[in-house]
């Protein structure tokens, strides 16, 4: 995969977290946004709105299967780059276009970010505590949701060229993506309901929700999907009102549901959630503890399938590894990539000599600035470290973690 930028517009390098928390002078290859999405891709740098860069991406469209954009609509037209000048470079090519609205329709022109479209979609008006007031779903599932169908529609692209042997343009909508999200609120307005916010319950199961521990902020969903895991929870509660007749059938339950979350929450309360979440699956129940980034990094099973990558990605101290999350799939023979992070343009040279083009032409491309490892002057300007005082205050940050590095330092091992 190659990822093609402009050194004018550059996409989610100063976001995020530094290593150490602090912005090296090549910041933009050391952001947390950026290692978390730029591993294993090369990088090439173009000036789309140059001749000379326009004419390097089409020699690079030619050797493609896939190209694959997210600008607004009329923006490749623009660049002089719309799908009949690609579909002429490469008949076979698969064009993926991703915008908010679409190529067409009255909202074609709008601008979008996942909040926007998690609002427009009706994800937004769906997602909260019952009662309670509409909340974002995630600060970004739009955005991975939106990913997601352009795989899709990649996969599908090169599916229906292998039966015609032509090229396809696909039109993806984040707005339509983020509505199919909703399809039975959707259906069920249609016969005459109206759905409701219900924090973290279904209207079929109870109880259903996210239950207290002990210690501060500590958290277990439990789901109880019939009567007999009813039964098993009640005796390992072994408490008189979990024996409740009432609540030895889901209609029961589901009437009682606030008293049995009461009640439920003062039991869980006392326990230790991981030893709580071991207990209620070895009896078959469904439960899980609500695990925060620590947790994450330092568990068990997913240091057992070798899930985390350790990148190196602070040029200051070039020994020093961090754990990101690598691929959740294992492939028969396939290993994937160390993980390393590719800097701004570090494949200019090869990919351009590949095309084609020798030194001499490589060197003038730079010169004139359509190329090159470094942003435009004065497009970026070097962040200062989070101030995680501050951010704790506005909620974006719950705790600092204070013994991060022992925590991982096992982990690390003789990685850096």
């Amino acid at each position: 995969m190659i990822h093609v930028q402009s050194r004018t517009r550059l996409n989610n390098r100063m976001m995020g977290v530094y290593p150490e928390n602090q912005p090296g002078e090549d910041f933009w290859n050391e952001s947390s946004i950026f290692t978390s999405f730029e591993r294993n891709k090369a990088a090439l740098t173009l000036d789309l709105g140059t001749p000379a860069g326009r004419d390097a991406f089409l020699r690079l469209v030619t050797t493609a299967d896939i190209v694959m954009e997210n600008n607004r609509p009329g923006v490749m037209e623009r660049l002089g780059l719309g799908d009949a000048v690609l579909a002429a470079a490469n008949p076979r090519l698969i064009a993926v276009h991703c915008s908010g609205y679409g190529h067409s329709g009255p909202y074609r022109d709008a601008g979008a970010f996942a909040r926007t479209i998690d609002a427009m979609s009706g994800l937004t008006d769906l997602t909260g505590y019952l009662n309670g007031e509409p909340l974002r779903a995630n600060p970004s599932f739009m955005d991975m949701l939106g990913a997601w169908n352009n795989a899709c529609a990649a996969l599908l692209g090169l599916l229906e060229r292998g039966r015609t042997g032509v090229g396809l343009s696909l039109d993806v909508s984040m707005y339509g993506t983020g509505v199919s999200a909703v399809g039975t609120a959707l259906l069920a307005r249609q016969l005459g309901a109206s759905p409701e916010r219900l924090g973290n319950r279904r209207l079929d199961l109870a109880p259903q929700g996210v239950y207290p521990c002990k210690g501060h902020d500590r958290w277990i969903a439990v789901s109880v999907r019939d009567d007999d895991e009813w039964q098993r929870l009640a005796a390992a509660i072994g408490e008189p009102w979990a024996a409740a007749e009432s609540h030895q059938h889901l209609r029961g339950r589901l009437a009682a549901h606030d008293h049995i979350d009461e009640q439920l929450a003062v039991w869980t309360a006392k326990q230790d959630r991981f030893d709580l979440e071991q207990r209620l699956q070895s009896l078959g129940l469904a439960a899980a503890v609500v695990r925060d980034a620590r947790d994450i990094v330092t568990d068990e099973h997913l240091q057992a399938r070798g899930f985390f990558q350790w990148v190196r990605t602070s040029s200051r101290r070039p020994a020093y590894v961090t754990p990101y999350p690598g691929l959740p799939l294992h492939l028969n023979g396939y290993e994937p990539g160390d993980g390393a992070t590719v800097p701004l343009g570090a494949d200019n040279e090869r990919l351009l000599h590949e095309l084609g083009y020798d030194a001499a032409a490589i060197a003038a491309l730079c010169c004139q600035g359509v190329i090159g490892d470094r942003p435009v002057e004065g497009v970026l300007q070097r962040p200062g470290p989070a101030n995680f005082v501050e951010l704790m205050k506005t909620g974006a940050v719950a705790r600092v973690d204070e013994d991060y590095e022992r925590r991982i330092a096992a982990l690390r091992g003789g990685r850096g």
